[in-house]
């Protein structure tokens, strides 16, 4: 969990709003692509 935190904020995120919002997310995945897209990398361009 503490990778994934760090990560997050590595990638100028809030950590606590990014895992807010992914465990919200998580529910609602299909695809390899939604996983993807919750990454701290890619989450930036998903959200703006």
């Amino acid at each position: 969990m503490y990778s994934r935190t760090e990560t997050a904020r590595a990638n100028g995120l809030n950590e606590y709003d990014w895992l807010k919002q992914i465990f919200k997310a998580l529910p609602n995945v299909q695809s390899l692509a939604d996983i993807e897209a919750l990454l701290p990398w890619h989450y930036k361009d998903v959200v703006g």
